[in-house]
């Protein structure tokens, strides 16, 4: 009965962790589409260009360096982005292995 629990427990685990990883992937294949489709055919800031871009600030230099406070924003989202998966995988881990 002992084993009937521990083996429930981990099917439940692996199927959580595999719809995570299936909206993940929908997720990067429509942002993928998106991106190939591009700005002009209707998908916006989806395909990653901004929501509207100020005319008078443009250079004429093909690199635009992001301003200061998004790579702030960035590297926090990054950051927090790779505890929240460390924590998952740590939590899942150990789980599997109390059981």
């Amino acid at each position: 009965m002992d084993m009937e629990l521990a083996i429930d427990y981990i099917r439940g685990t692996l199927f959580i962790a595999v719809v995570c990883l299936a909206v993940l992937i929908l997720w990067l294949i429509v942002l993928l589409i998106c991106k190939c489709k591009g700005r002009k055919r209707g998908t916006g800031i989806c395909a990653g260009y901004p929501f509207a871009v100020d005319q008078s600030n443009q250079r004429t230099t093909s690199f635009l360096a992001p301003p200061r406070k998004l790579l702030k924003y960035r590297n926090m989202m990054i950051i927090a982005s790779y505890i929240i998966i460390g924590s998952g995988l740590s939590f899942m881990f150990k789980g599997s292995a109390s059981v």
